[in-house]
C-alpha cells in the first residue's frame, strides 16, 4: 500500500542527525518533508534513531505530563511500541512483546526493556518493547516521585485500590492493542503471526500473565515468561494456555511461591511450564547483557523456547 512507502521515506529521513533532513536543502523539500512526517504520524508511526516507534489506539485523554528518570518512565499516558528488528533471520521470524515493569506507577526502559529486546534480536525474534500507560502520579518531577514513593507498599497488596486497579486495566487493554497490531500486521514486519510472545518483568509480569489467561483469538500470546511474577490469587488456568516459562530470585519483594503456584497449575493440565529460582538476586534483577550472575536466566529462556519450537 501506498502509506507503506510514505513510512519508510519518513523513516530514512528520520533517522539521521536529529532536526535535519538530508532531503531539506530548500524551503519545498522542507514542506515535503513535514508532509512525510505528518502523515507517518497519522499511521502511528515515528522514528527515533532509526527505531520505529508504533503509538497504540488506547491513549488517554488530557495532558501529557510523562518525563524519564533512573531508567524509568512517569505519566505515560500515550502508549507506544517501539520495535527491534530481529538480526539474520531466513523467513518470518517470531515475535516478542517485552513489557518491562514499575508496579504500574512507572515503566522500565532498559534493564527489563531494550536490553531483553536487543539480547532476543541477536537470536532471531522481532521484539516490540510495550511502554503501556501508567498511574497518573502528578505535574512534575517532584510531586510525582513523591507520590510515586508513598504508593509503593499499595502494589504489594493482594487488590488494587480503584486508582491502582484503572492503571492495571489500562495497561492490560494498551497490551492486547499491541498484541493486535503485531498480528495484524505481520506480514509488514516480517513475523510469523503463529509465534508471536509476550515476556514481561513485575508488574509487566502480571500484566502478561493477565494477557496469557484472559484474550481473545487476535490477542492470544503464543509463549507466555513472567520474570518474578507478582498477581492476584483468583485466576483460571484454561485448557489450551500457551507455554509458560518463569523466573523469579529466591528472595522476592513478591513471594516467589506466586510462580510456583502458577508452575504447578500449568503442570496439574499437563501444559508445557519451566520454572527457575535464582539465589543471591533481588527483585528487579532484568537483564543486563550477560555482564551478572542473574543473567543466566536468558539462556534458560532461550533453550525453552527452542525445546517448545517457538525458536525453529
Amino acid at each position: 500500500m501506498q502509506h507503506k512507502n510514505i513510512k519508510a521515506l519518513f523513516l530514512r529521513n528520520a533517522s539521521s542527525v536529529p532536526g535535519k533532513s538530508p532531503y531539506c536543502h530548500n524551503r519545498k523539500d522542507m514542506k515535503r518533508y513535514l508532509i512525510l512526517s505528518a502523515a507517518a504520524l497519522f499511521f502511528g508511526i515515528t522514528a527515533s534513531l532509526g527505531q520505529t516507534v508504533i503509538t497504540l489506539p488506547t491513549a488517554s485523554e488530557g495532558e501529557n505530563y510523562e518525563f524519564e528518570q533512573n531508567d524509568a518512565f512517569f505519566n505515560v499516558s500515550v502508549p507506544t511500541m517501539t520495535v527491534i528488528p530481529a538480526k539474520d533471520t531466513d523467513g518470518p521470524a517470531p515475535a516478542m512483546l517485552v513489557c518491562p515493569g514499575g508496579g504500574y506507577l512507572s515503566v522500565g526502559k532498559d534493564n527489563e526493556g531494550f536490553n531483553v529486546a536487543n539480547a532476543l534480536a541477536e537470536k532471531g525474534i522481532t521484539c516490540f518493547v510495550l511502554k503501556y500507560r501508567t498511574r497518573p502520579l502528578g505535574k512534575t518531577r517532584e510531586e510525582t516521585l513523591s507520590n510515586q514513593r508513598s504508593l509503593m507498599r499499595e502494589i504489594m497488596l493482594d487488590s488494587f485500590t480503584p486508582q491502582g486497579q484503572l492503571a492495571a486495566d489500562n495497561a492490560y487493554a494498551d497490551a492486547l492493542a499491541a498484541m493486535r497490531i503485531i498480528r495484524e500486521r505481520a506480514e509488514e514486519f516480517g513475523i510469523d503471526p503463529e509465534r508471536i510472545g509476550m515476556i514481561g518483568f513485575s508488574a509487566g509480569a502480571n500484566l502478561t500473565m493477565r494477557v496469557g489467561l484472559h484474550h481473545t483469538e487476535d490477542s492470544a500470546p503464543a509463549i507466555v515468561a513472567p520474570i518474578y511474577l507478582w498477581m492476584q490469587k483468583e485466576y483460571f488456568v484454561p485448557e489450551d494456555a500457551a507455554p509458560l516459562f518463569l523466573c523469579a530470585p529466591q528472595r522476592d519483594l513478591c513471594p516467589t511461591d506466586m510462580s510456583y503456584k502458577m508452575y504447578m497449575e500449568w503442570s496439574r493440565k499437563n501444559l508445557p511450564a519451566e520454572i527457575h529460582v535464582i539465589t543471591g538476586v533481588g527483585h528487579g534483577h532484568g537483564y543486563w547483557g550477560g555482564e551478572r550472575p542473574a543473567d543466566i536466566w536468558m539462556e534458560y529462556f532461550l533453550s525453552f523456547l527452542s525445546r517448545v519450537k517457538f525458536l525453529r
